[in-house]
């Protein structure tokens, strides 16, 4: 397989254990992104008491310097060639890390909500166990996505997972930690098929199941509903985040050796593409239906992005290589912002009430205008992110879906209506429901103000955003883009 023409190589292949030597740069800021993260995390157990709260306070300051350098690369690497983003650079222990267009965005996606997810009002504030842990899990995360190997890869995946048991078990105390069970065992088997199809060409497709257990697609959306109920709201919005870039990179990967093995005539990857198709279009309609009834707002959101992740797998499976990473890519960029606003207008709601049952809290139209505003544009950015995203290539992509296969595509467009009908009830009561419990203030103010900025300028910027950077990449930049009418 030919390396990502379009960057400048020297690229490593799939199996690359470690990069060859005068390739890769000395450890920089690449690096320092993943291991300062990691040192915090090492540092949260032995803060003195005294000083727990300082700690959990000033703890999205290890976030930032990788953030900044992250946003500097964006901003360059835009302005310039595809090429102009690159960075490689090896690790002592062997392996590398490497950001290309193939991988900035979800990397800056990660690095630029962790800030945020380390300052969310919580129930229980300033606790310096969990933002050791969260810090724990953006060190993992990050390292999954910039891995330029699949063992760095692996082990990324691996440690975000025992980072998610730890948030879980930390959080559910009151039940001994039975919640955190389900959802790493899942994880853990994402992260072995991760490491088994990095090192056996032959289970490449096992990357598309890793990628739907990051999605929390049917049928793992039980673990990934009890899961978002269970979290502080800060790793609430990192986790999602995270696993929603890293799963859409996996589900790419693994569907795009799949079309390769049908595209040569394999008649088992051809089926397989089938089923894998009518897999997808029930998963969605099934998600859709899940969530619609949910009282709490947190499963009723899982059930949304599970119910798109199916969606998007779908669209995947249906359209060629190329179309179908820009369509995606673009939409899930979109939406990845809205559920940021999301959680940054339901923060305080949950914070006091200590809740995400939507009955203990509504009126927000009456005492709280500018907040209601929020969630008002953000149920606006879900509806028109096919139109918002990529010069509207979602919107396209799904009407060629349904032209196509249209019971599929039905089922597709009909399962992701289902899951944005439940989104847009869960706000509009509430705007308008009666006010059962005092809310403490409840309207914009601090941090909230600076997203609200950054939102519409995120808008602005991605409306017009285009491949490479407005495609998913993939866990490592192997994959080549086929040119136009050929074969993937």
């Amino acid at each position: 397989m030919e390396p990502f023409t379009n960057v400048p190589g020297p690229w490593p292949w799939l199996l690359s254990s470690r990069p060859a030597a005068g390739e890769f740069d000395a450890p920089g800021p690449l690096a320092l992104a993943v291991l300062l993260p990691l040192v915090g995390a090492f540092v949260a157990p032995f803060v003195p008491g005294r000083f727990g709260r300082l700690f959990a306070r000033t703890s999205f300051l290890w976030t930032l310097p990788g953030a900044a350098f992250l946003l500097a690369a964006a901003w360059f690497g835009s302005a310039g060639a595809p090429g102009a983003v690159r960075w490689l650079e090896h690790l002592p222990g062997g392996g590398g890390l490497v950001l290309t267009p193939l991988n900035l965005v979800p990397v800056l996606a990660v690095g630029l909500v962790a800030p945020l997810a380390l300052s969310m009002p919580e129930p229980r504030t300033w606790e310096p166990a969990r933002s050791g842990w969260l810090l724990a899990f953006l060190a993992a995360a990050q390292a999954s996505q910039l891995a330029a190997g699949p063992a760095l890869a692996a082990f990324g995946w691996m440690g975000s997972a025992w980072a998610l048991f730890f948030l879980l078990g930390h959080q559910d105390a009151a039940g001994q930690g039975d919640r955190a069970v389900a959802p790493f065992v899942l994880h853990a088997a994402a992260a072995t098929c991760v490491f088994v199809a990095g090192f056996v060409p032959a289970f490449l497709p096992l990357l598309a199941l890793a990628g739907a257990i990051r999605l929390g697609v049917v049928p793992f959306h039980a673990a990934a509903a009890r899961a978002a109920e269970t979290l502080p709201t800060g790793a609430f919005l990192l986790v999602t985040v995270a696993f929603l870039a890293s799963g859409l990179s996996a589900v790419h990967d693994g569907l795009f050796a799949v079309a390769r093995a049908a595209a040569q005539g394999d008649p088992r990857a051809q089926a397989a593409q089938g089923s894998i198709a009518l897999f997808a279009a029930t998963a969605t309609l099934w998600g859709g239906l899940v969530a619609l009834p949910q009282d709490d707002l947190r499963r009723r959101i899982a059930g949304s992005l599970s119910a798109l992740g199916a969606l998007w797998i779908g669209l995947f499976v249906l359209l060629p290589p190329a179309d179908g990473r820009a369509a995606v890519g673009g939409w899930a960029l979109v939406v990845l912002l809205a559920f940021v606003a999301f959680v940054v207008a339901y923060a305080r709601l949950w914070a006091f009430t200590r809740s995400g049952d939507q009955r203990a809290y509504g009126g927000l139209a009456r005492i709280a205008p500018l907040r209601a505003g929020l969630l008002a544009l953000t149920v606006a950015t879900l509806v028109a992110a096919p139109f918002l995203a990529a010069g509207g290539r979602p919107l396209f992509a799904l009407v060629r879906a349904v032209a196509g296969r249209p019971l599929i595509g039905l089922a597709l467009a009909a399962g992701a209506g289902l899951g944005a009908l439940g989104t847009a009830l869960a706000v509009y009561r509430t705007l308008r429901g009666n006010l059962n419990t005092p809310i403490e203030a409840p309207d914009l103010r601090g941090v909230e103000w600076i997203f609200v900025v950054g939102m519409t300028l995120a808008l602005v910027f991605l409306a017009a955003l285009a491949p490479p950077l407005g495609g998913l990449g993939g866990l490592w930049p192997a994959w080549p883009d086929p040119a136009p009418g050929t074969a993937p």
